[in-house]
């Protein structure tokens, strides 16, 4: 399997973005007069996960892509989004244990930063807004999706699913795409839905 060069720009600009936030939050430690060695451990690792998971979705996602087909990719989708959940919640229970035994890992850098790359994502989300008020065009394929409409499917998209499938060759087969999503200029969504249509 290979990343597609867009999507691995993207994983590049969500490290960047992740270590903008765990940079902020060792600065609330230090003003706190907190930041020890548990403090940066925490720091480290929660950087890792959240670096991690986003990696993770990407290779999932792409994978279900390259499936180009509806149920194989739901089946991938499902299998990269229990693994990840597992890891997540492991490590930051291993983390909260460890505080309570021995205070070596800070456990609140670990946790908040399984949150980042919904930060990230959704503050890309409220700046293409902004730039959508401002400039009614359709916005650059690069540019994050809005995230105000979910749609009425049965079955929610995970946002970070739907962050990764805009920038990377379309949605996951048989989701819908995004509202508001670019099209390609023959008219079609995707690849992949061309496929299906076919």
């Amino acid at each position: 399997m290979k990343l597609d060069p867009e999507v691995k720009t993207e994983v590049a600009k969500m490290a960047r973005d992740c270590l903008i936030l765990s940079l902020v939050m060792a600065l609330g430690f230090l003003i706190a007069g907190k930041l020890n060695a548990a403090a940066l451990y925490g720091l480290l690792i929660g950087y890792a996960l959240a670096v991690g998971n986003f990696f993770f979705l990407s290779v999932g996602v792409t994978k279900a892509l390259d499936s180009g087909d509806e149920a194989t990719a739901k089946r991938v989708m499902f299998a990269s989004r229990t693994a990840r959940t597992v890891v997540l919640l492991a490590v930051m229970g291993v983390s909260i244990w460890t505080w309570t035994q021995s205070e070596a890992i800070h456990w609140l850098p670990v946790v908040a930063a399984a949150f980042y790359p919904r930060i990230v994502i959704g503050a890309r989300g409220m700046l293409a807004w902004i730039r959508h008020k401002k400039d009614p065009d359709p916005a650059p394929s690069g540019d994050a999706p809005a995230y105000g409409d979910e749609g009425d499917g049965e079955e929610k998209e995970d946002e970070f699913e739907k962050f990764v499938g805009h920038f990377s060759k379309g949605p996951v087969p048989g989701e819908e795409p995004p509202q508001g999503q670019p099209q390609k200029p023959d008219g079609s969504d995707s690849q992949t839905t061309s496929k299906q249509k076919q």
